[in-house]
């Protein structure tokens, strides 16, 4: 894992932390970094899926104009 990453959940961590009023246990403290990674790789599909839908708009936009 990057510092950055690392550094990023610490402060992630106190954060929750503080909202709670109480610590994060090392299962809370597990859970916290499993949904990061869960987010992070969501996020990313969800980045490269709209990517390919818009390029393929745009392609059948290009294909249309050559047609006409």
């Amino acid at each position: 894992m990057s510092l950055a990453i690392s550094l990023r959940e610490m402060k992630d961590i106190e954060l929750l932390t503080e909202k709670l009023g109480r610590p994060l246990s090392e299962r809370n403290r597990i859970r916290v970094s499993k949904l990061r990674s869960f987010l992070e790789e969501l996020l990313q599909k969800r980045w490269i899926s709209s990517i390919d839908h818009s390029s393929s708009r745009k392609g059948a936009s290009q294909r249309n104009k050559e047609a006409e």
